[in-house]
């Protein structure tokens, strides 16, 4: 047998259970996502944001987790979750050039305000399906998307999240 090393673990395609200790979820991720920390500018407002992400298929499938933590202090979105939901779809859509196939805006999941779509875009004349899953829970946001997957992919990885309570 192989010894794992930190590349094979981050090449794995293996479906791993995933545990981010900093925003308190699980999700099985397909092999080891890389994590980014980075800023949005939400209203002059600088917003803590983490992406996690695995790329697959030399890129043309990838599954994310995204959390933008909103300083309570600064921008509370507590009885405002609809718009939000709203707002970080359409500005999904516009950063990436996507269509909305598809959109419910009044869901919940796992008991939080949440909203799903079904969008498609194209690069280098390939169309990608790409679905996604935002929810707020403790004035954060959370967003779920799968690109170049099926729907029922998306589901398997979007119903996997969990919370430590």
């Amino acid at each position: 047998k192989e010894k794992a090393t930190p590349e094979s673990l981050l090449k794995s395609e293996e479906i791993t259970p995933y545990v981010s200790s900093e925003h308190g979820f699980t999700v099985d991720f397909p092999g080891f996502p890389s994590t980014e920390h980075s800023t949005l500018d939400i209203e002059g407002v600088s917003v803590p944001y983490t992406q996690y992400v695995k790329e697959l298929n030399n890129g043309n499938t990838a599954y994310m987790v995204q959390v933008a933590k909103y300083p309570k202090s600064e921008i509370d979105i507590t009885g405002q979750e609809r718009g939000s939901l709203d707002g970080a779809l359409n500005g999904m859509v516009q950063n990436i050039g996507a269509t909305i196939v598809s959109s419910s805006n009044n869901d919940t999941f796992i008991n939080y305000p949440s909203a799903e779509a079904h969008l498609t875009y194209t690069e280098d004349g390939k169309t990608y399906d790409v679905y996604v899953r935002n929810f707020i829970k403790d004035n954060s946001l959370y967003t779920i998307v799968t690109t170049g997957e099926s729907r029922s992919a998306f589901d398997t990885f979007a119903n996997s999240l969990t919370f430590q309570e």
